[in-house]
């Protein structure tokens, strides 16, 4: 079995293909450039091939059927496993707000105010953002998809907010075992965030620290 993909030598610069023993891995040759004509001629001067692994490529589609009319042509496990991912991430997208609706039911304290007085006591100033009003508690999945989301008074503290967004979560996903969080919900003062999501939700929290030697904005893996 013969497998075909596109190989950049320099990326957005020069393309070739490549061709590698499907069965041992073992690469057969490379080829410059990824057209159709490319693997034409080299299928024709190597004839024989009876299955063809290839990528979604419609131009390597058309280059097998040209030179090896009779050749049975399937999909290679990554690029097959990579669309059935996209597909069922795309109709999970689709129904999520929905999902996240039916596993989160609307909290007692939650009544919506009914007078300006009401609604100016929910309102209140977070002095290390500087932001007045309200803020939102986001758990994701590693896909990016929401799980839940809290929104509260801007005075609530991020530990304390967090509690509120975790509280009952295994209950609704039981798979969930690791929280990624950042340093502002873990620190030498206050560690109590660990202590009661391991012993209350059996969850385990790891922070993922900043660079201390770079200002501003900057994007660490787990999340962002």
């Amino acid at each position: 079995m013969l497998g075909v993909d596109d190989f950049a030598p320099r990326r957005r610069q020069r393309y070739a293909t490549v061709l590698i023993d499907a069965e041992t891995g073992e690469r057969i040759d490379v080829p410059p450039g990824r057209t159709t004509q490319t693997l034409v001629a080299w299928l024709r001067e190597h004839p024989g091939v009876e299955y063809v692994r290839r990528d979604g490529s419609g131009s390597y589609g058309e280059a097998i059927r040209r030179a090896l009319p009779e050749a049975v042509q399937v999909s290679d496990r990554w690029h097959l496993w990579s669309n059935l991912r996209g597909k069922v991430l795309a109709e999970v997208r689709s129904h999520a707000a929905r999902w996240a609706t039916a596993v989160n039911p609307a909290r007692p304290g939650g009544v919506r105010e009914q007078t300006t007085r009401e609604r100016w006591h929910q309102v209140h100033y977070d002095a290390g953002k500087r932001v007045r009003g309200r803020k939102r508690h986001l758990l994701v999945d590693t896909c990016g998809l929401v799980l839940r989301a809290v929104v509260h008074s801007a005075s609530v503290q991020d530990r304390a907010g967090a509690k509120l967004v975790l509280a009952g979560i295994r209950k609704a996903f039981p798979q969930i075992g690791l929280v990624w969080v950042d340093g502002g919900y873990v620190n030498v003062v206050d560690a109590g965030l660990v202590g009661w999501a391991a012993e209350r939700e059996r969850l385990e929290i790891v922070a993922v620290p900043r660079n201390a030697d770079v200002k501003g904005f900057q994007v660490l893996p787990r999340r962002w």
